[in-house]
């Protein structure tokens, strides 16, 4: 909570800052990374999923960025953005098996960033932590012919990790625009154990759930 609270203050301080303000929006693909131990005490399969196929839960992604130069091409970055991360597992056949986790996140990274040259097309590279602050959860269930969605209650509020990516900034008609890629790796667990799930000693260590996540992204500069 300690490191939420000063990367909060960081990141709303540079915001006040006259600096360069803007928007992003796009796409973003996501799932966990599990470890042994992982399904059932986490996410309640009996037994191990590898039966069914995963897929990336793809879900749009929007927020505000204000970046702060210091000169030769550094910057600082803060941004705030809504994003939703999870992972949809199923099986077809005569009976249709679906499992798909959807939790959405106020996200709030803080980057260094370098840009490459000053001409027409400036490529470039960011990265920094973030922290992410959960906003609803939720799972949705199909067995066969039944479907129900229920709210998730082990999600953890809080959620913590680094984000890397690549961009490219462009001009177009006297108005600056920005394509972007990037990586969100998570570093803390981010769920607790289901109610009535206990830890064995060999996976106290190894079981839990880690966001991961790739977004595609343009860019608009006010």
């Amino acid at each position: 909570m300690k490191k939420m609270f000063i990367l909060c203050l960081v990141t709303f301080s540079l915001l006040g800052l006259q600096a360069e303000t803007g928007i992003k929006v796009g796409l973003s693909g996501s799932g966990f990374g599990t470890y042994e131990g992982s399904y059932m005490t986490y996410l309640g399969f009996e037994g191990n999923p590898f039966y069914l196929t995963s897929t990336s839960l793809l879900r749009p992604t929007v927020g505000l960025f204000k970046s702060f130069e210091l000169g030769r091409g550094v910057a600082i970055q803060a941004e705030m953005h809504y994003i939703v991360k999870g992972m949809c597992y199923y099986r077809e056949g005569p009976e249709v098996i679906e499992r798909t986790w959807e939790i959405s996140y106020l996200e709030i990274p803080l980057f260094f960033k370098y840009t490459f040259g000053k001409g027409r097309i400036q490529p470039g590279f960011l990265a920094g932590p973030y922290a992410a602050i959960r906003l609803n959860g939720r799972l949705k269930r199909i067995d066969g012919g039944s479907e129900e969605t229920v709210n998730l209650n082990n999600v953890k509020t809080l959620d913590l990790g680094v984000s890397i990516g690549l961009f490219s900034h462009f001009r177009i008609g006297g108005r600056r625009f920005s394509i972007e890629a990037r990586a969100d790796f998570g570093l803390s667990n981010a769920m607790n154990p289901l109610e009535g799930c206990i830890l064995t000693s060999d996976q106290a260590g190894d079981g839990r759930i880690i966001n991961q996540a790739v977004s595609f992204l343009i860019a608009y500069t006010f």
